[in-house]
């Protein structure tokens, strides 16, 4: 997994491609590399395949709030709003987060649903206060 994140961070999608199907080859089904390859997917314009992909993370491990943030992201960027925002609030569930919670006000912005957006982004701000805080 480790290089495909470094292969993922050089932007070298295509060799990422083939180093997580080795993976999902080789060994079993996890829900990180499922969600790593929907990104992977995404990023290759293979939509219907980033698409089962972040299913298959997410049906795996259902506390994996990068893959429900990810997907809720894919399905904005596709204009499928209110599945996006089913997404989102999964998300935020399991790992509750200020650029979760910042995307999900964004796309709620988008679809008019403005105080439910601010709120969105305020929580984000409380997040992003409370972890500056928690270092000092």
């Amino acid at each position: 997994l480790r290089v495909v994140d470094a292969l993922l961070r050089d932007e070298n999608y295509a060799k990422a491609w083939e180093k997580g199907k080795d993976l999902l080859e080789k060994r079993n089904d996890f829900s990180e590399i499922r969600q790593r390859m929907g990104d992977i997917a995404e990023e290759l314009t293979r939509y219907g395949e980033a698409e089962e992909h972040y299913k298959r993370a997410i049906s795996l491990d259902e506390e994996n709030g990068k893959a429900f943030h990810n997907y809720a992201n894919f399905l904005k960027h596709r204009g499928r709003n209110m599945e996006a925002r089913e997404k989102f609030e999964a998300a935020i569930a399991v790992s509750d987060s200020p650029v979760i919670n910042n995307d999900y006000g964004l796309l709620l912005f988008k679809m008019g649903a403005y105080a439910a957006a601010a709120s969105r982004f305020e929580r984000g701000l409380e997040l992003v206060d409370s972890d500056t805080m928690g270092d000092i």
